[in-house]
């Protein structure tokens, strides 16, 4: 109880300074990040939600500002390099916020927006095994289970997990249930 009572305090207070980033740089992509997480390991799934549909703005936003940077017939070789990694890393983190926000909406009972989320996080890294896992369940639960099958496989087509190991078990078992609904 008091290790609670004292974690409860140190994320209320991570907040806090979260917050105070955000004030000054309100486009800031980290505290934004930072936010969605700790209203959500708070238990706190409404404000997590706000803060990842923030954030999904600001990064979206800012990978459509750094494409076109590269696009510019005055960039230098040096600065393409650059402007890439910006691309590649802020594609990421939208992918993971996406995916963060399916979650969310999945356990707020909104199946439909979550299958949205994992959608978009799928345009952005099209080989993430693990969102195709997701997507499959999304799927299922909807029954939409012909559409359900082809997620299934594809993950386990991008799956770099052995064969014994429980989410390729639990795939293999997803796709049968499919089947079998069908």
């Amino acid at each position: 109880a008091r290790l609670r009572k004292e974690a409860s305090g140190f994320w209320k207070e991570s907040i806090e300074f979260y917050e105070r980033v955000v004030e000054r740089r309100p486009d800031d992509p980290q505290a934004m990040n930072g936010l969605q997480r700790v209203h959500s390991w708070r238990g706190e799934t409404a404000e997590s939600l706000r803060w990842s549909q923030a954030l999904i703005t600001q990064a979206s936003a800012e990978l459509d500002f750094w494409t076109q940077r590269i696009k510019r017939p005055d960039v230098t070789a040096e600065d393409e390099k650059r402007f890439r990694e910006i691309v590649r890393n802020t594609g990421k983190l939208l992918a993971e916020t996406h995916l963060h926000a399916a979650t969310l909406c999945k356990r707020m009972g909104n199946p439909e927006e979550a299958l949205a989320h994992v959608d978009e996080a799928l345009a952005l890294q099209p080989a993430r095994a693990d969102a195709y896992s997701r997507r499959a369940e999304l799927l299922r639960d909807l029954g939409r289970y012909d559409e359900a099958i082809p997620s299934v496989d594809e993950f386990l087509r991008l799956s770099k997990l052995d064969f014994d190991h429980p989410d390729i078990r639990r795939a293999f078992q997803l796709r049968s249930e499919c089947e079998a609904a069908l």
